[in-house]
């Protein structure tokens, strides 16, 4: 009998990143609520502190430019218009392959549609 590998559709690929990031943001001493229909997928918060968090998630490093990276779609609605700071504090980049995840302020990366991580990086 063979190994069944069962192939995970985006909704449920974006849904396990938020679970993991909730855990990770809990692991760090956090309170994480999963929101819907916001720009955002998680508030955190932390005595009087409030974070909104969004969840961008990839199943895996795949070879780009010669080595092999993680890589995220930023961008939001269907025009994919860039990271907006108004919409979150947090975006959180989640390698499922890796159980882990980059946390970074929107400030950041304003406007980028896209953010890639070398593997070799370990994030």
């Amino acid at each position: 009998m063979g190994v069944v590998v069962l192939k995970r559709n985006q909704v449920q690929i974006g849904r396990v990143g938020e679970y993991l990031a909730a855990a990770i943001i809990t692991e760090l001493g956090w309170h994480a609520t999963f929101v819907a229909n916001a720009p955002y997928d998680l508030i955190a918060t932390r005595q009087d502190r409030l974070l909104r968090i969004q969840v961008k998630t990839t199943e895996g490093a795949r070879l780009h430019k010669g080595s092999l990276s993680y890589q995220w779609s930023l961008g939001a609605g269907y025009a994919k218009r860039g990271v907006d700071p108004d919409e979150y504090e947090i975006l959180a980049c989640v390698g499922l392959d890796a159980r882990r995840a980059f946390f970074m302020s929107a400030d950041q990366i304003a406007g980028k549609k896209n953010f890639a991580a070398s593997s070799a990086r370990r994030f």
